[in-house]
């Protein structure tokens, strides 16, 4: 055992990024992004920023000027950070925000992803990176968890056209998301 260290040999490793959740701003800008499936362009343009800016995620130049390696959760900021609301507002009872954020997850990864030729071209344009498959996973077991809790035809989103209801989002999230 060594007595005493060399200085400049400690390496020290920056603190885990956890996101900031506070329900009450988190919750309108999720069922926002929800609201994507009845949404214009700007509109989901304008939900998307505020996820990026909840989840204190960095914008396309500062992960260009940052060693990504460094902290590998930058990019998956926006979806650490939905997690950290569902987890809230299962705990508060709130399974509507819950199942909500598993609707906007399922709806970015399988309507807006296709839309482009290069996965680096969503971030590009969206900010947000693709979902990584374990996030996916407690994305979907949080959101099926709590759309459980609501009644079938409850409605997660609605617009003029129609309603789309807890119970299809518990048969068509797993396949939206991939898993």
């Amino acid at each position: 055992m060594a007595l005493f260290k060399k200085k400049g040999n400690e390496q020290t490793t920056a603190p885990a990024w956890s996101p900031r959740v506070d329900l009450a701003s988190a919750g309108p800008i999720v069922h926002a992004l929800a609201q994507a499936t009845a949404s214009n362009d700007a509109q989901i343009r304008s939900a998307i920023a505020a996820q990026v800016r909840a989840s204190d995620a960095p914008t396309d130049e500062t992960v260009i000027a940052m060693n990504i390696q460094s902290d590998p959760t930058l990019v998956a900021r926006p979806w650490i950070w939905l997690i950290a609301v569902q987890r809230e507002a299962v705990a508060a009872g709130d399974h509507h925000l819950s199942a909500a954020a598993l609707l906007w997850a399922g709806y970015f990864t399988h309507f807006l992803v296709p839309i482009y030729p290069r996965p680096i071209d969503v971030w590009f344009d969206t900010q947000l990176d693709l979902i990584p498959s374990d996030l996916k996973t407690e994305i979907l077991a949080l959101g099926t968890s709590s759309a459980n809790q609501l009644p079938p035809d409850f409605a997660i989103v609605s617009d003029a056209t129609g309603a789309f209801t807890a119970e299809l989002l518990t048969t068509t999230a797993a396949s939206w998301l991939g898993n």
